[in-house]
């Protein structure tokens, strides 16, 4: 009998343990897939899965429709399911994210910050959703926009992923001055973006936008027209790597870029005066072919085909009668000097340019931007000024030729 006792009591022994690590273990599990640690997964009929173990989560409804599951974390607060969405949205660092399919959305902001940074991507604890791209700004589930009526907020950053500003999202914001599309740690790239209606409603205060893509990209940013005039109406900045030329400035593109401490500064164009109340007179060309041109010219010779290049003998004989391609570029220069003479001149004075070429002559606005001189009306370069030799130059190139005309100034 002492025996049959002791081998029971050995028996209960060893499965106690395993009861209780069953135990254990499915209690941190299910401990853990609430948890900051391992996200919760949505699969496609919108069924919850713990983020470690993968096992379907069973969750009660409290207060009608949403479970909050909380967490110590004070930067990854908690999560909020929706059953009847079967939905959930989490916060961390101020902002509420909720996943979608796509990508993360923003649905509220709890921060008090004036400059608001809205994050690139949100880079996720569990292993299935490591940087995901944040791609949009929503109303939350009492349908307020995510910043609507946040009146400390001035300035703010938003993500070069974002693909959609929806309804409200930044409606009675009236102190929000600047906005800055795309961050200085993601190289700008094709924003597809859509600003829904009232989006900006009651934005009274702002005047600038610096949005890090071209004035091309800007133009297809789809903004609705209700309620977003004071977007519309905003200092637009389109961000240029480069110096702007003046023909930027005519086209009314004004740009902007990081600096070295990624600083956003715009580029300021540099108005030169180089030519103003000057004259100058045609003086030689200079012509550079490329040596694929040269080589089809020679060939075309060969094959007695020059005729069908050129309807002028002079330019035939000027191929046919040079050994290499130097001596083909100094003719054909004195041939373009012989053909514009010493009437080619060219007179700058009250903002005006005036050009007598070939007996006619014309005249147009102009403006000088780093010793660039550029016709207003066409809106192109027309002439560059050359410190080094006082002198102006019409350059034209294209894949087989370059060729720049120099006038010298009248003393």
């Amino acid at each position: 009998m002492k025996k049959k006792f002791l081998s029971l009591l050995l028996a209960i022994c060893m499965i106690l343990p395993c009861v209780f690590m069953l135990g254990a273990c499915d209690e941190e599990c299910n401990s853990h897939n609430l948890t900051v640690q391992y996200e919760p997964t949505l699969n496609e009929k919108g069924e919850l899965f713990c983020g470690n173990c993968m096992k379907k989560v069973e969750l009660p409804t409290l207060n009608g429709s949403n479970y909050q599951l909380n967490d110590t974390n004070p930067d990854y607060k908690i999560y909020a399911y929706n059953v009847d969405n079967q939905t959930f949205e989490f916060t961390v660092s101020n902002f509420v994210f909720q996943p979608t399919e796509k990508g993360y959305v923003i649905l509220d902001y709890t921060g008090n910050s004036a400059n608001v940074v809205i994050p690139d991507i949100h880079r996720s604890k569990n292993q299935y959703y490591e940087e995901i791209p944040v791609i949009g700004i929503d109303t939350n589930m009492s349908n307020d926009g995510a910043f609507e009526n946040n009146i400390t907020i001035t300035s703010i950053i938003l993500p070069p992923t974002l693909k959609n500003i929806n309804t409200f999202s930044f409606k009675g914001c009236v102190n929000l001055t600047e906005i800055v599309l795309g961050s200085a740690n993601v190289e700008p790239n094709t924003i597809d973006l859509t600003v829904s209606f009232d989006a900006f409603d009651g934005c009274t205060s702002l005047e600038s936008v610096y949005y890090r893509g071209t004035k091309s990209q800007w133009e297809t940013v789809s903004i609705h027209d209700q309620g977003n005039t004071t977007l519309k109406n905003a200092n637009i900045y389109c961000y240029s790597k480069t110096k702007p030329t003046g023909l930027d400035y005519l086209n009314d593109n004004q740009t902007w870029h990081y600096d070295e401490n990624n600083n956003k500064v715009l580029w300021e164009l540099n108005f030169t005066n180089n030519v103003d109340n000057k004259s100058f007179t045609y003086s030689h060309s200079e012509v550079a072919f490329s040596d694929a041109y040269w080589a089809m010219l020679k060939e075309a010779q060969a094959q007695n085909r020059l005729g069908d290049l050129f309807n002028d003998q002079e330019q035939i004989e000027m191929v046919t009668s040079s050994a290499t391609k130097a001596e083909y570029e100094t003719k054909f220069a004195a041939w373009y000097g012989t053909t514009m003479g010493t009437q080619a001149v060219v007179s700058f004075a009250d903002d005006k340019i005036t050009i007598t070429l070939l007996g006619n002559s014309g005249q147009a606005d102009y403006i000088e931007v780093d010793g660039e001189i550029y016709d207003v009306a066409k809106k192109e370069k027309v002439f560059a000024f050359d410190t080094t030799n006082n002198s102006i130059y019409e350059e034209r190139a294209d894949e087989h030729s370059t060729i720049r005309h120099i006038y010298s100034i009248v003393e």
